[in-house]
């Protein structure tokens, strides 16, 4: 899978259909203020930005069986960028989604920020972007879900774009 290292001069924001995008920001919401639980992926209880991307994206694709979250050593932490690329190809197996290289964004993407001044290989952080334009939501390190701006000096890494969106409005 390519990896995007630079961050866009500029970003472009894609709109979706109306019901599509209500859908997207009806469950990013839901999951707001989920508290920070390193390893978890419950909604409302605790997640971290792994969890909460991998529990958007269940909910999303009306899941009876969540992803299989990808198997860590204790001491791996999701957030050094090779395990952070590891984790997200096994979350991208069950959603399939193509990398996007050409700076802009839509709802239901999933941005990669490096988010250590280290530089690009040592630490990344996971977003899931809404439908409100350039807006996403996180889990900060021991805080809750929380919506955030994504802004063209923030230093992307990756965005990957979802294959089946409208897959999401089965059964809505």
């Amino acid at each position: 899978m390519a990896k995007r290292r630079h961050t866009p001069q500029g970003l472009k924001w894609n709109t979706l259909s109306l019901r599509l995008e209500h859908r997207i920001q009806k469950v990013a919401q839901s999951w707001e203020g989920t508290p920070y639980g390193d390893g978890q992926r419950t909604k409302q209880q605790a997640c971290n930005c792994i969890g909460l991307v991998i529990g958007i994206l269940d909910e999303l694709d009306h899941r009876e069986s969540p992803t299989p979250f990808p198997r860590l050593r204790p001491d791996a932490g999701v957030h050094r960028q090779d395990i952070g690329f590891h984790v997200i190809r096994e979350i991208l197996k069950s959603h399939p989604a193509d990398v996007v290289d050409d700076g802009s964004l839509e709802p239901g993407d999933v941005v990669v920020l490096r988010s250590s001044a280290q530089g690009p290989d040592h630490s990344t952080h996971v977003l899931f972007v809404t439908s409100r334009p350039f807006q996403a939501l996180h889990v900060p390190l021991r805080h809750k879900a929380v919506f955030t701006t994504i802004r063209p000096s923030d230093p992307i890494v990756a965005v990957y774009r979802i294959r089946n969106k409208q897959g999401w409005l089965n059964a809505t």
